[in-house]
């Protein structure tokens, strides 16, 4: 699996991708991933995640401004914008 981390003015970008549908020029369905998480410095009060490819598939928690990000099931991809809760 390979993360990427975004970030804007406004929200921060989680990308997670799922390479294990690939194999030299050959492309095929990516194995399922169970949740995959990552950890990042959060240094605002609150935060708000949303899975942009697959609403309601991501689970977070913020503690010590640390936010960890958990994708439950990972098919190919999953981009999950961050941005503080209001």
């Amino acid at each position: 699996m390979e993360v990427t981390h975004g970030r804007k003015e406004d929200f921060e970008v989680v990308h997670f991708v799922n390479g294990s549908g690939h194999f030299g020029n050959s492309f095929f369905d990516p194995a399922l991933l169970t949740d995959q998480s990552i950890t990042i410095p959060w240094d605002k009060g609150t935060a708000c995640c949303e899975n942009l490819d697959e609403p309601g598939n991501v689970r977070w928690a913020l503690e010590n401004q640390k936010l960890t990000i958990t994708i439950p099931k990972l098919g190919a991809h999953a981009c999950v914008v961050i941005k503080e809760e209001k």
